[in-house]
């Protein structure tokens, strides 16, 4: 084992096979949950039902009972009134995500926009374009290429690159 520090190695050359095996040490394993809880928050503290919510009954485990489900627990009365929604409107996540409130009217930035159709119909949706002097061709797709300045001159990469794997790479002796 070489020693590190001022009269020891100061650095380690791996070949890419090795070093491939050291960094894939470092993953953890696949849906290994890397969050731990301790004291109170615990999987299972006495207490965890204290502090932390009840499973909805839809998402409740399933399991034989117990001795301790036959033990009177403390029960916290839960908020009345309707449930969460499950799922966030549109307009609420791009005002999270971008700050942008798009529901405000641009012109009065005082009243509130609402949607009031959805027009899906190809002729309906044409005529109004058409109405606005708006195109309604669906534009060419481009063809993907490379940024200019990310050009290659390919004259010069005829050749195979040659990589000299044994160099030293510490420069020049002293």
């Amino acid at each position: 084992m070489p020693r590190w520090g001022p009269q020891g190695a100061r650095e380690l050359i791996l070949d890419p096979t090795e070093l491939l095996h050291r960094l894939a040490l470092l993953l953890p394993k696949p849906y290994l949950n890397l969050t731990r809880y301790s004291g109170i928050f615990a999987p299972n503290a006495n207490r965890r039902n204290e502090v932390c919510p009840r499973r909805s009954p839809r998402r409740a485990h399933r399991h034989s009972p117990s001795v301790e489900d036959e033990q009177p627990q403390l029960q916290i009365p839960l908020p009345s009134g309707p449930p969460p929604p499950s799922r966030i409107p549109w307009a609420e996540l791009l005002r999270r995500t971008y700050s942008v409130d798009v529901l405000k009217c641009p012109r009065c930035l005082t009243g509130t926009l609402a949607v009031l159709a959805f027009i899906t119909d190809p002729k309906v949706v044409l005529k109004i374009l058409a109405h606005l002097r708006l195109p309604t061709e669906v534009p060419a797709t481009a063809p993907a290429r490379l940024d200019p300045q990310l050009e290659l001159d390919w004259e010069l990469c005829d050749e195979e690159p040659v990589y000299d794997v044994d160099a030293d790479s510490r420069g020049p002796p002293c």
